[in-house]
């Protein structure tokens, strides 16, 4: 359900981790997990991984065989999944300092997860998503972003009318990417508290 449905994600404030890699980033990242599984062998397979849920005191629960191939979202099935506590703070939490890319109706979940990698490996503050965006929590998203999800603030919204005053109200020069006649971006100031809009993929 957590995997499938974005309510259900919504209503109990969480989201699904799926990969050791990816749940050890999220850990190197101090996020909060709720809770992992395992499949038969993965507990000594990844025996680190399993050692660091411990001291951090994560449950973990040992499945049956063929149980992660049903419920998983991946092809080849993770033999480590987590669920992970949600950030559910809104745009005023992102302050007034660095750069927070606004996302407005971007629908593909690889560019969703490449857009928050790149904006973790950018230092910026966050990234919105309005505009009927991507679920940021869908598990294609989290698993694209690479665990960056758990890196930076990751903010949901509905207007982006109103997402954009409202870092106006903190002082944010507001700069939106353009597909042609706008200027080169590596002409532009980006320092200093700016929201940059980035636009659906296809209009």
């Amino acid at each position: 359900e957590l995997i499938r449905d974005p309510r259900a994600r919504r209503e109990q404030g969480v989201f699904v981790v799926e990969g050791p890699r990816i749940v050890e980033a999220a850990i190197d990242r101090g996020a909060t997990l709720e809770s992992a599984y395992v499949a038969p062998g993965a507990e000594r397979a990844f025996s680190d991984l399993t050692e660091r849920l411990r001291k951090m005191e994560v449950p973990i629960e040992d499945l049956k065989e063929g149980v992660l191939e049903r419920i998983g979202d991946t092809v080849t099935p993770q033999p480590v999944i987590a669920v992970a506590s949600m950030d559910r703070r809104g745009v005023e939490a992102l302050g007034a300092d660095g750069l927070v890319v606004v996302a407005v109706a971007v629908r593909d979940p690889g560019n969703a997860g490449t857009l928050i990698r790149s904006a973790e490996a950018a230092g910026t503050a966050g990234v919105v998503f309005c505009a009927n965006s991507v679920d940021p929590y869908a598990p294609k998203v989290v698993r694209s972003s690479a665990g960056a999800v758990f890196g930076i603030s990751v903010v949901e919204a509905d207007d982006p009318v109103e997402v954009l005053d409202a870092l106006g109200r903190h002082g944010r020069r507001r700069v939106a990417a353009v597909a042609s006649g706008g200027e080169p971006f590596d002409r532009v100031d980006l320092t200093g508290p700016v929201a940059v809009v980035l636009g659906n993929e296809a209009e």
